[in-house]
């Protein structure tokens, strides 16, 4: 089973593609504004460099924020449409899920800065398959973890991500993750 995995939130473009416990392709390109523009392409040569079709891909899965408005829609938008016209099955992984999975930790909370002091935490024990909802902090919160935090770092390996057998427990929809509307309600900061 050839399963697909794509991040568009940031200015990295990853796609890792592992068939069962296999991993076949793991590329992270920096490409900043230009994720759409050759997001298709790079799909389409990594493909044909490990002898795969886009039909090939039996299960379509993507990074659905938080992250770059734009970005993410890029990514949900493309990897969906394929999911769409081959009639596979198409999931949704937070960027927070995608990161606390590369991890080395069975207990954590993972902190993603959004802007102005603002972040957005999420708590896993992956010993008991518990995780919390999304919170927003301000940069100065405690978290009930607190020793347990750790800083979203950009330089991660999305493979890992696909190859952890507990992303079956953290993959869902497809809905976008956007915290900007909330956070802009919920706390008060100067713009």
């Amino acid at each position: 089973m050839h399963i697909l995995l794509v991040d568009t939130s940031g200015d990295y473009l990853r796609l890792a593609i592992a068939n069962d416990s296999n991993l076949l392709l793991n590329i992270n390109y920096k490409l900043g504004r230009y994720i759409n523009e050759n997001l298709l392409t790079i799909i389409d040569n990594s493909l044909k460099n490990i002898k795969l079709d886009i039909a090939d891909i039996d299960e379509y899965n993507v990074i659905k924020g938080p992250g770059s408005f734009t970005g993410i829609r890029i990514g949900i938008a493309t990897i969906m449409g394929f999911a769409l016209s081959f009639n596979k099955p198409f999931y949704g992984i937070s960027l927070l899920d995608a990161y606390a999975l590369t991890l080395d930790c069975s207990e954590m909370v993972v902190i993603y800065p959004l802007r102005k002091g603002i972040g957005v935490a999420k708590y896993y024990n992956f010993d008991n398959d518990n995780f919390s909802d999304y919170k927003l902090i301000n940069s100065d919160s405690e978290m009930t973890f607190s020793n347990k935090n750790i800083l979203y770092d950009n330089n991660f390996d999305l493979s890992k991500s696909l190859l952890n057998k507990k992303i079956v427990h953290l993959k869902g929809d497809y809905k976008p993750l956007y915290f900007l509307d909330y956070y802009s309600k919920k706390i008060n900061y100067k713009r």
